[in-house]
């Protein structure tokens, strides 16, 4: 007497259906949003950076606007290398399902 339950065995890794089809597209949406979060974050950093300059009253705060021009160009620059790092492996797995 067969089991209707027991798994028929793996599928082939080279097929994929839909739903794994729109997961990999959601996954590549959700890289470019936090892309986008990240390059957003940076340049926020930097205009807090240039608004501080142009008060008068803060001049002495020199150091602090250096740091969040730098704080807001290495936001920028982990968000690009996480962008891609992960870009790159999103398209190994799915070259890998073609």
């Amino acid at each position: 007497m067969e089991d209707k339950n027991k798994d028929p065995g793996p599928k082939n890794l080279r097929e994929l259906s839909l739903t794994d089809h729109l997961a990999i597209d959601r996954t590549r949406l959700a890289n470019q949003r936090t892309m986008l979060a990240y390059i957003r974050l940076g340049l926020y950093l930097f205009l807090f950076a240039v608004s501080i300059l142009k008060i008068e009253l803060l001049e002495d705060l020199r150091s602090i606007v250096a740091a969040l021009c730098v704080l807001g160009v290495v936001a920028i620059g982990i968000g690009m290398i996480q962008y891609l790092r992960i870009g790159k492996k999103l398209n190994q797995q799915a070259d890998g399902y073609k």
